[in-house]
């Protein structure tokens, strides 16, 4: 069979509403599908994507998923959902009633126009527990720490959180910052015969007419960009006091320029894990750790809990998960900063055109 080295775990994993663009190093599989599939306890709708090894050796963002595939989650009180395929060949649910329930024990099951038939293992809804604090530190050159002419401070963020007495109490945290900048595309110029001229970009709100003046608000000028966490953390509960998760870093945010401009807002999930799901999120972290560990582990082979059950030899990747979620979050502000720091810099382009994801709608809790 052939073997193929894909950015699996950089498929965007979509669970609830939120986006983890994970970052794994290339991991070898043979060819098969892969589905990527979650519901949670907080209001839906929920999606799975089905797609086909081949079609990650290209564009992880133009992925072909597999259509016309059947697909539905059960929970063992006798309730099945069923998922509509949408127009871009993901499966959504459509109750706006449904959503997981803490207890109930869900699985996914998919058929394919073949014939091929698919599921997931049974996943047990546990509870999140609870975040009773989120915190950071400012650490000095932290990143490039021995590239002494490239040093870069950093927060360190974290938190403080507690199980639910009786149940497993395994747990990942993922993060979602938000950050708003702006940008100068008034100040944008061209040159002609006469040499540099303005040429302001329309959405600015400024024309040049031989002068350069304002003659409507400026449309791209102030953005809030989003950041995602990239690494798995999931909770050490070898190590942990019984119940209780105390001074766990969950991110590192660089200290930059325009992250700071105004404020930084960064929100912590705190998600419930069946132990088939943690223990697939413990080899994706161990994934990510090899490349930097000396004592690098061999080959991890990351599946998933998915099976063919039509014919037990097919491979299939990937995971359907039920979890329960708990939120926290903070601001950092330029005032926590115990250093002097440059102002923005002047870029003079759209600002929806700077990161990926960004927007001129400011979020409500900001």
């Amino acid at each position: 069979m052939r073997v193929r080295n894909i950015l699996f775990f950089m498929v965007l994993l979509a669970i609830g509403a939120c986006v983890d663009p994970l970052k794994v190093p290339d991991i070898p599989v043979a060819d098969g599908i892969v589905v990527d599939g979650a519901i949670t306890d907080q209001p839906g709708p929920y999606s799975v994507k089905i797609f086909s090894t081949q079609s990650l050796d290209g564009d992880l963002d133009r992925q072909t998923y597999i259509r016309d595939a059947t697909v539905r989650i059960q929970d063992d009180h006798g309730n099945v959902t069923a998922l509509t395929e949408n127009e871009k060949g993901i499966y959504v649910t459509t109750e706006e009633s449904f959503r997981g329930t803490v207890g109930y024990t869900y699985q996914l099951f998919i058929s394919l126009s073949d014939g091929r038939q698919y599921e997931s293992s049974p996943v047990l809804l546990e509870p999140a527990g609870t975040i009773s604090r989120v915190y950071f530190q400012f650490q000095e050159n932290v990143i490039n720490e021995n590239v002494l002419s490239l040093p870069q401070d950093a927060f360190a963020i974290f938190i403080d959180a507690r199980g639910t007495e009786g149940v497993s109490n395994l747990f990942r945290w993922r993060w979602t910052g938000t950050f708003h900048y702006k940008t100068f595309p008034e100040l944008r110029t061209k040159g002609d015969r006469d040499g540099v001229i303005p040429d302001p970009l329309p959405c600015s709100g400024y024309v040049y007419d031989g002068d350069l003046y304002q003659v409507k608000p400026c449309e791209c000028c102030d953005c809030w960009a989003p950041q995602y966490s990239t690494d798995a953390f999931i909770s050490d509960n070898d190590f942990a006091d019984e119940m209780t998760f105390n001074a766990v870093q969950v991110a590192q945010i660089p200290l930059d320029k325009r992250l700071f401009y105004e404020k930084y807002h960064i929100a912590i999930e705190q998600l419930s894990l069946s132990e088939d799901v943690y223990a697939f999120w413990k080899l994706v972290r161990a994934q990510q750790q090899g490349g930097t560990d000396i004592f690098q582990p061999s080959v991890v082979k990351i599946k998933g809990t998915i099976e063919c059950t039509s014919n037990p030899a097919e491979k299939a990747y990937g995971i359907f998960t039920a979890s329960a979620v708990v939120k926290s979050a903070i601001f950092i502000t330029p005032s926590d900063i115990p250093k002097l720091y440059p102002a923005i810099d002047t870029l003079v382009a759209d600002c929806r055109t700077i990161y990926p994801g960004a927007t001129t709608t400011r979020p409500p809790f900001w």
